[in-house]
């Protein structure tokens, strides 16, 4: 199972929001904006599960 932690980092050109489990990183002047930069990063990563395969009788 991918590490899911996360660390936010202040760098010299604003702050860093990383999770290496899941290699996704977001990046803003302030911390709200890097973290607004890694949802979108992460949702635009993301893809819906394969649809079941359940039969029904």
């Amino acid at each position: 199972m991918p590490s899911t932690s996360v660390s936010v980092e202040l760098t010299p050109n604003g702050y860093t929001v990383t999770c290496p489990g899941i290699d996704v990183a977001g990046h803003g002047p302030t911390e709200t904006a890097a973290w607004s930069d890694f949802w979108t990063a992460r949702h635009a990563q993301w893809t819906p599960p394969a649809p079941s395969r359940l039969r029904t009788v």
